[in-house]
């Protein structure tokens, strides 16, 4: 029979979370601030659907516009699909 090994100090739950939640999201930042960097698009999640955002992101004209005008910011959502 075997017997579940059980640890002596066991972390709260809440505790062990949060400090996933923190690392996923200091991860994930760290990501997207290095591909906004280098020029990159990134795909994100936002109202309930993937969306390209930043330069070059499918479905944008930024990379074709003539070098005056402004490309979108890399917070600005494109709907993909």
């Amino acid at each position: 029979m075997n017997t579940p090994v059980v640890s002596p100090t066991p972390i709260p739950p809440e505790v062990s979370s949060q400090q996933r939640l923190a690392a996923l999201q200091a991860a994930v930042s760290a990501a997207l601030e290095r591909k906004r960097r280098v020029g990159h698009y990134a795909v994100v999640w936002q109202t309930g659907q993937a969306v390209a955002v930043g330069k070059g992101a499918p479905g944008s004209t930024a990379g074709l516009q003539a070098a005056e005008s402004e490309p979108p910011a890399f917070g600005q959502a494109k709907p993909l699909g």
